[in-house]
């Protein structure tokens, strides 16, 4: 399946459902990359061993605006749809530092398994992986905090391009409900 087509039929099958979808929509307020002084609790955990990781320190960009695949404002819902480069050991190590009652709509446990085994990379910049991985977990974080639940799809776990896509959607976007 190739990822650029079945993204487009996920975007097609989510605008069918939700008149009021927004495509890599940036204008959430609060979701903006924190200062490392307002980093403190898991943030502040993920990006100490983020750090650790490899020794790259300059991956998270203070202030910027984070972009998310799909929001859905009437379900105060955000959509990411996640490829291979995804799946690394950094975004292992960040997701194991998630606290259990984070409010997100994906099986962290299964996507871990998905890191260790894909174990993606992606040096360009040097730090990529580690940024990826930081900006994946402010998006979810920060989502279950201001009232959102960010639901994750992995690329290749269903085809998109399907005559079910419709009732498939709705099937993934209620999961943790």
């Amino acid at each position: 399946m190739i990822a650029r087509q079945q993204r487009a039929a996920l975007i097609a099958a989510i605008r069918r459902n939700f008149s009021d979808a927004k495509i890599e929509y940036s204008d959430l307020p609060w979701l903006r990359v924190p200062t490392i002084a307002a980093m403190d609790g898991p943030l502040g955990a993920i990006f100490a061993a983020l750090c650790r990781h490899r020794g790259h320190a300059a991956f998270a960009t203070a202030g910027r605006r984070l972009a998310c695949d799909i929001v859905i404002p009437s379900q105060r819902l955000i959509v990411e749809y996640d490829e291979r480069q995804h799946f690394s050991v950094p975004r292992a190590i960040a997701l194991r530092l998630y606290p259990e009652d984070t409010p997100i709509g994906f099986d962290t446990t299964e996507w871990i398994a998905h890191c260790d085994a894909i174990a993606a990379t992606d040096n360009d910049p040097p730090y990529r992986d580690e940024q990826r991985a930081f900006y994946d977990s402010v998006r979810d974080i920060f989502a279950g905090a201001n009232g959102y639940r960010v639901v994750r799809l992995k690329h290749g776990a269903f085809d998109w391009q399907t005559g079910n896509a419709d009732a498939e959607i709705l099937r993934f976007l209620s999961v943790g409900r």
